[in-house]
């Protein structure tokens, strides 16, 4: 009975001490975050929580989108410490050391820095990218989040782990004095993440895909085009909806075709060959282009086994034999898109037939070595395959942006073989092989490279992880299999085969630093390290062979047929550096359209300078023979920009879009009105002529991708997108201007406006015959009275412009 009545009293207390708690703290109440910006929130409608966002976008108030600033830190006295032995919060001068400083040092995850409505979008006044804004460590704290367990399950984050502290905050928030620590960190913009539940895409820091974070406006404009693409009612997309119908189309009739051709595996490689004239033209054009960049094979050897082969119609051996016949196939593909139309109608056959007898090849070889064993693929013969399929993957335009998978599959089998390491440690190697290996390794670690920096993805190599010397200066013809001891190599100033390799490889350790840098899941780096790292590639380009060094004096030779290729080699050589000067400034010249202040002028200006010679290639021609061309209408470029994918396509938008953001820059620019005299108004018409010269070359740009949906059918997206940027700019730049007379083109368009008038002129251009005329720029051409007449430093009108120098006066 007792037992029963003190059950019963502890139960009543109970009862009573859960109405009226006597101790305990108060519950911790904390306040709502403020996540839509302060024009939503006036309005009280929903708020994408961008930056600026698609609302503020709309009602042309951009400027006014801004967002409150984050609570004040939770100092650490405040922070509760929840235990199992009570529920009263522990003061902070009783917690641990360890206490403190998990306290102090947290930071949020990924996932919410992501969430973070400051992380999203910059303000569109300044037209920057996101999360590019620089930002000092930040010591302040934050109520624990969420942490990242390792697979064991234990809660350790991955910072744990390693014994490092989490990473500091990434914010954009005006005020911040980043200078102050010399540091500009970057994360990675969350338009690097594409893709949903299997199928995923990464483009890291330095993909041309992150250039459209320049633009928030565009931005915004294809995120509306995913959320209403499915309805075919809406007029602002319907336009774009019939032209990538079209496309499907005509992609879909290429696949039908590889389809009626599923018997490859059956079919002999002999089968596929051409016509022999059309063969050794193809081969001839690639020894004096690709081989003279990138070396793969030794032309001698080639050569013999090539009269071998046509008198008796096969090798020794039926393994030889084949191998002989896949690297013909695809030495042909690569240089397939840079013959010429005479020859190729002369053997009865167009471009686009060749293209795609080209990727034929190039999907029965995928076939052949896929019935390889691994062990098979071990042999030098098969490496030089390998990179033959990477390069003719990019000129070809088969899955060029792809061209990563290939390369990093090859550098392991590379690595695998040995050829990273000096040939002298193999006793059993002779001269010849070990040369071979010298050249292998170095064009290996060049396609690593490059597909790297294309994809945006860290490169799988490092200057440390390898100790093969350079090869030698010789040619082809002077060594031989048979040969025990190498020729002594010519000097340096001498030109042979090897000149463009040995050249690029002066500065293969600077452009290892620069991808490492750039590519980096966090960029943090000082500017002070940046220009360093800039200088020693622009000093290393200066110290190139003069034939490298300059396209004008290539073309000139080309024009006195003294070596009509060279063109190829200057080109393809500025490019490959022109590209890494981009890729390490471009991150500092977006954070200048959010904070004008920044240090980083010398950044806007290289990556102009760079973005303009890489676009100014497209104005030299192969064979001297411009106005014939012209008249044609397709317009004739270098042969590095007549590859057909990959960076060699996407690259030209990189620098093409870098322009319009510089435009756009100078639109918002405080200019300073001409003062009176001479030497003032020069200068202010310099300042007309570069900016037309800006216009000019994005509009080549144009042209360049007009003849690549034309001709190819390919990169409809591309002109689409750099259409529209290039006229909401320039209507910008002509409503920015102060004009001495009305006209009827003083509103500014917007990408809804564009969009339709984009649409319909890639369907024509998809439409349109390979043969048929393209009035390329006609719709687009630059007038030099309104451009002069209109800017408000012209001191000359419409009037005075006859009274220019005439030689300015030309334009093309």
């Amino acid at each position: 009975m007792d037992s029963i009545l003190q059950t019963q009293h502890t139960r009543a207390k109970q009862s009573i001490m859960k109405v009226n708690r006597q101790n305990g703290a108060p519950p911790y109440r904390q306040s709502r975050k403020t996540l839509s910006c302060a024009p939503c929130r006036k309005r009280k409608v929903k708020c994408d929580r961008l930056k600026p966002c698609s609302r503020c976008i709309q009602a042309k108030s951009q400027d006014s989108c801004t967002y409150p600033c984050p609570p004040p830190a939770t100092p650490p006295s405040s922070v509760r410490s929840v235990t199992s032995t009570s529920s009263r919060p522990v003061p902070s001068d009783r917690l641990n050391p360890s206490q403190h400083s998990d306290v102090e040092n947290h930071s949020l995850t990924p996932r919410d820095a992501t969430f973070s409505p400051y992380n999203e979008r910059t303000n569109a006044s300044n037209i920057s990218s996101h999360a590019t804004i620089p930002c000092a460590r930040a010591h302040v704290s934050f109520p624990p989040a969420p942490s990242r367990t390792t697979g064991q399950g234990n809660g350790q984050t991955l910072e744990q782990v390693s014994g490092t502290t989490s990473d500091p905050i990434i914010c954009n928030r005006p005020g911040v004095n980043e200078a102050a620590q010399g540091l500009f960190v970057q994360s990675v913009s969350t338009l690097s993440f594409r893709g949903k539940k299997q199928r995923t895409r990464f483009f890291g820091r330095s993909h041309w895909a992150t250039t459209l974070s320049m633009f928030p406006d565009l931005s915004a404009h294809l995120r509306d085009y995913s959320r209403e693409k499915q309805r075919p009612t809406d007029s602002r997309f319907v336009e774009y909806c019939s032209s990538r119908r079209l496309k499907h189309d005509f992609r879909t009739a290429d696949k039908q075709g590889r389809l009626d051709q599923q018997d490859m595996q059956s079919t002999r490689l002999k089968d596929l060959l051409p016509s022999q004239s059309l063969a050794q033209y193809l081969m001839h054009l690639y020894f004096a282009t690709f081989e003279t960049t990138f070396r793969v094979l030794h032309i001698p050897s080639f050569s013999a086994d090539w009269n071998t082969f046509w008198e008796s119609g096969q090798l020794e051996g039926h393994l030889a034999c084949e191998i002989f016949l896949v690297k013909l196939l695809l030495l042909m593909a690569c240089s397939s898109c840079l013959a010429e139309p005479e020859q190729l109608i002369s053997e009865g056959m167009s471009a686009r037939s060749l293209r795609k007898m080209s990727q034929r090849w190039l999907h029965t070889i995928s076939m052949w070595l896929g019935n390889l064993s691994n062990h098979a693929q071990l042999n030098l013969d098969i490496i030089q395959i390998h990179c033959l399929v990477v390069m003719a993957r990019q000129a070809t335009g088969l899955e060029g942006d792809l061209a990563a998978i290939p390369a990093g599959s090859l550098i392991r089998t590379a690595l695998l073989m040995g050829l990273h390491r000096d040939p002298c440690n193999f006793p059993n190697i002779s001269p010849y092989w070990a040369e071979v290996r010298k050249r292998l390794w170095f064009t290996i670690v060049e396609l690593e490279l490059q597909t790297a920096l294309y994809s945006g993805i860290p490169v799988a190599i490092s200057w440390e992880d390898f100790d093969c010397p350079l090869p030698s200066n010789i040619e082809d013809e002077d060594f031989s299999v048979e040969l025990n001891r190498l020729p002594a190599a010519k000097p340096l100033t001498t030109t042979t085969r090897a000149t463009f390799q040995l050249a690029l490889a002066r500065t293969l350790k600077t452009r290892l630093k620069i991808l490492k840098e750039i590519n980096s899941i966090r960029l943090c780096a000082s500017y002070k390290d940046i220009v360093s790292l800039g200088e020693d590639l622009t000093n290393g380009l200066a110290e190139a062979p003069p034939d490298l060094r300059e396209i004008s004096n290539a073309a000139s030779n080309t024009a006195e047929n003294k070596d009509p290729n060279r063109t190829f080699r200057a080109s393809m050589f500025l490019f490959l550096h022109y590209r890494y000067l981009l890729a390490l400034h471009r991150p500092f010249f977006l954070s200048l359209a959010e904070r004008q202040d920044e240090p980083y002028m010398l950044s806007r200006r290289i990556c102009v300078q760079a973005s303009l010679a890489q676009l100014a290639q497209l104005e030299y021609v192969c064979d001297g023979s411009h106005r014939t061309a012209h008249a044609r209408g397709s317009r004739m470029c270098p042969h590095v920009l007549r590859l057909k994918g990959g960076m060699f396509r996407d690259d030209v938008f990189h620098s093409a879009a870098t322009i319009c953001f510089e435009l756009r820059l100078q639109v918002k620019d405080n200019l300073i009105q001409p003062l009176p005299g001479t030497i003032s108004e020069f200068m202010d018409q310099s300042v007309f002529y570069k900016r037309m010269a800006l216009f000019e070359s994005a509009e080549s740009a144009i042209r360049y991708y007009e003849a690549k949906v034309r001709e190819d059918k390919q990169a409809c997206k591309t002109f689409t997108i750099l259409y529209i940027l290039f006229t909401v700019i320039k209507s910008e730049v002509l409503h920015g201007s102060q004009p001495t007379s009305r006209e009827t083109h003083s509103t500014i368009l917007t990408m809804d406006d564009v969009c339709p008038q984009a649409s319909r002129r890639c369907r024509d251009l998809l439409l349109e015959g390979e043969d048929i005329a393209s009035p390329a720029g006609s719709h687009i051409d630059i007038d030099p009275d309104w451009f002069f007449s209109l800017d408000p430093l012209s001191p000359y009108g419409v009037d005075a412009w006859p009274g220019l120098d005439p030689f300015l006066y030309q334009y093309p």
